[in-house]
């Protein structure tokens, strides 16, 4: 008898704690067939204040950053509704879409889940991790970090590039100084295809860096020339000690 008893006492706090719950009419969200080539989609789950006091949304919490959740704030007042949008953000997640968020409001400290389903078909991009683009060369980084240069040596970086395009490219650097040297393997970089740029510092010749260095660079030949300040390169480092 205790056991039916304290049953029934749990059923009733349940049902009384979810009564006083933002609620929402559709808890899973279909984000359809997408491409990781789409732009980030918006989807939105819409709710209402049944209960008899106000209810504040304090956090959404997401399973994937790919989810971005946006909500307001403010006091939802008995019987005002409004909504919980996500920004679902399918490039670097192909595959099946089942994505979580859970919300927390001021009436209960059990969230409501919502869920986005889907699926997401691989982008057609085969150079997807290229993110930077200057002209027609594709780049994972504007940054060539050589960390620590001994002075006595030297030191070399590669950097994996792309030619995006359907014609040959043959690049050039525009600002480099006389103690890095410049080369592309192969020299020609033909249409569709990786190759490395390569970077040598002669750390002999750096002996008026006092301790760091950091060295803006123009990359040309890159197809379609893009504006100066949409072309930079940065060579960065570290020089060992004097001796």
């Amino acid at each position: 008898m205790k056991t039916i008893l304290l049953s029934l006492v749990l059923l009733f706090a349940s049902l009384a704690t979810q009564a006083q719950q933002l609620s929402f009419p559709a808890t899973t969200c279909p984000v359809g067939a997408l491409s990781e080539d789409d732009a980030p989609r918006k989807y939105t789950f819409r709710y209402a204040n049944k209960s008899e006091r106000a209810v504040v949304i304090l956090r959404v919490v997401t399973t994937c950053g790919c989810a971005q959740p946006a909500f307001s704030r403010e006091p939802v007042v008995p019987g005002a509704d409004g909504e919980v949008s996500v920004m679902f953000h399918p490039r670097g997640h192909a595959g099946v879409v089942n994505k979580s968020l859970y919300v927390y409001t001021s009436a209960s400290s059990s969230p409501v889940q919502l869920t986005l389903t889907g699926e997401v078909t691989p982008t057609r991009d085969r150079f997807f991790y290229f993110t930077e683009r200057i002209g027609d060369l594709r780049l994972k980084s504007r940054e060539v970090n050589f960390r620590r240069v001994d002075r006595r040596f030297k030191t070399e970086r590669r950097v994996e590039v792309a030619n995006a395009s359907d014609r040959p490219l043959r690049l050039r650097v525009l600002g480099l100084p006389s103690c890095v040297s410049f080369r592309t393997e192969p020299e020609v970089i033909p249409p569709d295809t990786t190759a490395d740029m390569v970077f040598v510092i002669d750390g002999q010749m750096m002996d008026n860096i006092p301790s760091t260095f950091d060295y803006e660079i123009f990359i040309g030949g890159t197809g379609r020339e893009p504006a100066p300040s949409q072309r930079t390169m940065h060579l960065r480092g570290e020089m060992s000690p004097k001796r």
